[in-house]
């Protein structure tokens, strides 16, 4: 959901997304019965939006599409790092990147809010069951506000915030 609202590019959701329908699709449906085929209608199962998933799901995603047409930055193409090896399986020597046995994801974001004025995003995302404590590049020093945790600001010395804990399966949005 982070990654989404984050990145550039359209916000794509399939239907059913913002409240949690999940479809279990065959990889191979040669021999699945006419119910498991892969090409058939699948139509929405409404009754999932108002249940307690659909309903923080919603709530999630709306938080997010807000903070994205809050914050104009998040909506341009600028992202770093633009080039990565995908054979690198540890942060690139600048701190940005993946580290796969982090499970964590982190890389910046940056352009101009409706004044013209330059707003600065480091994006931090954990995919793991743990919260992460995590070594953080950022692009300049300064308060820093984590747009995803309370508006939690942060005080960024050397280019780096150390041992930073990410929470499990979620993330942070720190702007500048």
């Amino acid at each position: 959901m982070i990654a989404l609202a984050t990145c550039p590019g359209g916000m794509m959701l399939h239907n059913g997304q913002e409240w949690g329908q999940y479809e279990d699709i065959w990889e191979d449906d040669s021999n699945a019965s006419p119910a498991d085929a892969r090409v058939q209608a699948r139509p929405l199962l409404w009754a999932q939006e108002s249940d307690s998933i659909g309903q923080t799901l919603q709530a999630r995603y709306s938080f997010l599409l807000t903070l994205r047409d809050q914050h104009p930055g998040l909506r341009t193409p600028n992202f770093y790092p633009d080039y990565y090896d995908q054979q690198w399986t540890a942060f690139s020597p600048d701190g940005y990147g993946i580290n796969e046995s982090l499970q964590i994801a982190i890389y910046q974001r940056w352009g101009n809010d409706d004044g013209g004025n330059l707003e600065r995003f480091i994006v931090v995302l954990n995919f793991g069951d743990d919260t992460q404590y995590v070594n953080i590049p950022f692009s300049v020093n300064g308060n820093w506000t984590d747009l995803l945790n309370g508006n939690r600001a942060v005080a960024v010395g050397n280019y780096w915030l150390y041992s930073y804990p990410v929470p499990s399966n979620w993330g942070c949005v720190f702007w500048h």
